[in-house]
């Protein structure tokens, strides 16, 4: 029976030094639930599944739209004119993309009654919502349960990515204390989104938990910021924050 440590579809993806044989199998045994399968999400769950995670989960309430085609890349018009749910018509193409792999989908908001179940038994949670109360109820949780994370957002053609690593480093609430006044916050709502920023950033994320899920992140933690108009970027070590309200700055998992 073929392993993926010697499956073909993932014979160039074991030649990276940082995967090998060992890390392919490591990506096989592992669970990754996806928060949002939208743009940065659909990006982030299409990457993972093909790079042979054995079981991605993919988590949305919402349903396909016309207008988010051009940023979305896991639906169609038909998706749109149908306004089939995103988990639907995802899991679907997931499942086409990688067979050898289990899909699953969540039509659901994530919220504090069911996020400790949704996210329960996941290797990584990988974020791909669209709003702060959603992303510090994801670090909560996972925080609370030593369960690490990548933070992503995007606005416009900008970007940022940051792994959270309970017990090691900086969480969410260590870099963004507390959530900014609505008119101070920038969204797609308010700039926009250029279609190839989440595809960018949405590639970042799936690398850090990757890079996780095979054992290769650790500590000093950074956020790095990008402007994929401009090709700029930045990198930024992120210190944990004392008396932080979800980690505390502590080194060790909460109980």
């Amino acid at each position: 029976m073929t392993s993926a440590g010697d499956d073909p579809r993932y014979e160039v993806q074991r030649r990276v030094a940082q995967i090998g044989a060992r890390g392919q199998e490591r990506l096989a045994r592992s669970r990754a639930v996806v928060v949002g399968v939208g743009a940065l999400g659909g990006t982030v769950a299409g990457l993972l599944v093909r790079a042979g995670v054995g079981h991605v989960v993919v988590v949305d309430p919402d349903r396909a739209e016309l207008g988010n085609l051009h940023r979305q890349v896991l639906f169609t018009e038909a998706d749109a004119s149908q306004r089939r749910l995103k988990v639907e018509a995802a899991v679907e193409r997931l499942r086409e993309a990688n067979g050898s792999v289990t899909v699953e989908g969540v039509a659901a908001r994530l919220d504090a009654g069911n996020a400790e179940a949704l996210l329960r038994g996941a290797d990584v949670v990988v974020d791909g919502t669209d709003n702060l109360a959603a992303r510090y109820l994801v670090n909560e949780v996972c925080v609370r349960a030593g369960v690490p994370w990548v933070y992503g957002g995007i606005a416009g053609v900008h970007g940022m990515v940051m792994p959270v690593l309970p017990g090691e480093g900086p969480c969410l609430r260590c870099l963004f204390a507390d959530e900014l006044p609505a008119e101070e916050v920038s969204t797609s709502q308010t700039e926009g989104v250029l279609g190839p920023t989440p595809a960018v950033v949405g590639a970042l994320e799936a690398a850090q938990a990757i890079r996780i899920l095979v054992g290769g992140c650790a500590p000093p933690v950074r956020l790095l910021s990008i402007d994929v108009w401009t090709g700029a970027t930045d990198s930024l070590e992120v210190a944990r924050a004392p008396g932080c309200p979800t980690c505390g700055g502590r080194t060790d998992p909460q109980p």
